[in-house]
Parts: C-alpha cells; structure tokens; sequence
C-alpha cells in the first residue's frame, strides 16, 4: 500500500508476509508509517492496541472481509 492510498478511518490488515494478519484501523498518518488501533487481538495484546505500521506491511481490507459493527 502507498501512504497515498491511505486515510484515517480506514480498515487495513497488517502483518509480515506469510504470518499473522491483523485488523485494523488508522488513526493517524505520517510520512513513513501509520499509527493503526487493532480491533481483534494480536500476540496476546488486546483489542485497541496501537502499532506503528510502515505502509508496506498493510493492505486495504474489502468491504466483504470487513466484520459487522
């Protein structure tokens, strides 16, 4: 993903490639990287949880993956 593809609100998974993909979504964007709040557990750290993702490591999630709210 490019930063210009990027926008607060929206849903992403991150992850490196061949493990663990986690939802989440941004929050804020910076040069380099966005700080993205998960919304499912990752590593046995809880929902809400805030990483700082380089862009190259998310994906835009698509509407059918997205979990209802």
């Amino acid at each position: 993903m490019q930063r210009e593809q990027a926008h607060v609100g929206l849903l992403v998974v991150f992850g490196m490639p061949g493990e663990e993909q986690t939802l989440g979504q941004i929050v804020k964007l910076n040069p380099a990287r966005a700080k993205i709040e998960t919304l499912e557990s990752r590593a046995g750290r809880p929902v809400g949880t805030r990483f700082n993702v380089p862009y190259a490591l998310m994906l835009p999630v698509k509407e059918q993956q997205a979990p209802a709210t």
